[in-house]
Parts: C-alpha cells; sequence; structure tokens
C-alpha cells in the first residue's frame, strides 16, 4: 500500500511541474521557482527527486532542459526547464495522435 501511494505522489508530483510550465509557457522555469512551487502546492522535493522529476518528464519528451556549466570541468547543471507541445498536450488529455490543431 505505501508503494502505490508513493507511485500516486510522484505522478502528481510531475503533474504538479506540468501544470506549472503550462502556465508560463512559451518561457520556462529555473530548477529553484519549481521547487518552491512544489513545496507551495504541498510536494517538496529533494534534489536528487527533483532531478528524477525532471529526467523523467525528459525522457518523455515533455520537458526541455536548458543546461550550463558553471566551471571548467563542473558537471552541467540544468539551468532552465520549459514545456514541450507533448507537455502540453499531455496537460490537455490530448492523444498523442492528435496535432492539437483543429478546424
Amino acid at each position: 500500500m505505501e508503494q502505490a501511494i508513493k507511485k500516486v505522489r510522484q505522478e502528481l508530483t510531475r503533474g504538479e511541474i506540468l501544470l506549472y510550465l503550462t502556465k508560463v509557457y512559451p518561457q520556462g522555469a529555473t530548477p529553484q521557482v519549481l521547487k518552491h512551487y512544489l513545496e507551495e502546492r504541498g510536494y517538496p522535493v529533494l534534489n536528487e527527486e527533483f532531478d528524477f522529476h525532471i529526467q523523467y518528464l525528459a525522457d518523455a519528451s515533455f520537458v526541455t532542459c536548458e543546461l550550463s556549466r558553471w566551471e571548467v570541468g563542473a558537471a552541467e547543471k540544468i539551468r532552465l526547464v520549459k514545456i514541450t507541445k507533448a507537455g502540453i498536450d499531455e496537460v490537455d488529455g490530448r492523444p498523442k495522435t492528435s496535432s492539437g490543431v483543429r478546424f
């Protein structure tokens, strides 16, 4: 039962990320802004958990990440997260086969 609750909470957290990014589209949001938003919505996340959610959404093509390297030889860090068309379609509940255009 605890595992099922954890799974639902993870899905809701990713949903909140997409909802926020839809609100600020076409701009994106920094990780700090997204973490603050999640905390306000009752979904506080640790850095590792946040990175997992962003990578999961990126692997599903729902978000893109702009990366930056602060120092030579340092690991790249996420600078900005933006929602994609596929991410907006997911929020809208649009089928993957839909173009999102209607005449």
